[in-house]
């Protein structure tokens, strides 16, 4: 598959993930999580983490190697990335609204996942 092709799936597959994670945070800080950032924040990034496993593992990489170490390692980052957010997200939430942090969180971490998923866990 080009390379070209394997962005675009994989920029399909992170918008589906992010609508998903994104829809699910917001549902939880309007309801009830309103003080719970973090609480919100892990939640809504789990049912994104689905999502997204799911899609580029099956869509956009197809490995050869077992589902079960992939999703060892898949988890692993994902554990990183949730520390990395909520962190950024206790910090940024001061200095911009809440959903536009979020957003830009969100970004950056797809924009990092792309390269750790294309060189080590979808190799």
């Amino acid at each position: 598959m080009s390379e070209y092709k394997r962005v675009a799936k994989f920029l399909t597959s992170g918008v589906s993930a992010a609508l998903v994670e994104y829809a699910v945070f917001l549902l939880l800080v309007g309801t009830i999580a309103k003080d719970q950032v973090v609480v919100a924040q892990t939640v809504s990034f789990l049912a994104g983490l689905i999502v997204s496993f799911s899609l580029n593992r099956r869509w956009v990489f197809s490995p050869q190697r077992k589902a079960s170490r992939t999703f060892v390692e898949y988890f692993a980052l994902a554990t990183i990335n949730l520390v990395i957010t909520n962190i950024l997200l206790l910090g940024l939430h001061h200095f911009l609204p809440l959903a536009i942090a979020k957003i830009i969180i969100m970004g950056c971490v797809a924009f990092w996942n792309y390269f750790i998923f294309r060189k080590v866990i979808f190799r």
